[in-house]
């Protein structure tokens, strides 16, 4: 459904955890438009991955997000946020790590001195 969608919108005021939304949105494509607590817990950068803007700035972001006047800086942040979702959270990275810690936690140190 996201890709009926021209810009993201995470108007969160208040609330606890990360908003995994964000994560959909930037893998998506989409422009995003967060306020500051609905972008916490994600290192997620205003203008360089999205707008982050208080509720009461949404109209004039949702305006210059739509990739219109400014499209290319407006994709080249898209693309980013893209990137950035796909290093750190993409299934693939999970369980490259997901494995490297089960490696490390069921390493058996060898045995010296035996019997």
């Amino acid at each position: 459904m996201l890709g009926a969608a021209d810009v993201a919108l995470n108007p969160m005021a208040s609330g606890s955890g990360t908003n995994l939304k964000m994560l959909e949105y930037c893998a998506a494509g989409l422009p995003v438009i967060s306020t500051p607590h609905g972008a916490r817990g994600l290192s997620l950068r205003h203008r360089e991955h999205l707008h982050v803007a208080e509720l009461s700035e949404f109209v004039e972001a949702i305006e210059a997000a739509r990739c219109g006047a400014g499209a290319g800086e407006c994709r080249a942040r898209v693309e980013r946020a893209r990137a950035w979702v796909e290093e750190r959270y993409a299934w693939r990275r999970i369980a490259a790590d997901l494995a490297d810690v089960l490696r490390a936690a069921f390493e058996v140190a060898p045995v010296t001195g035996a019997r």
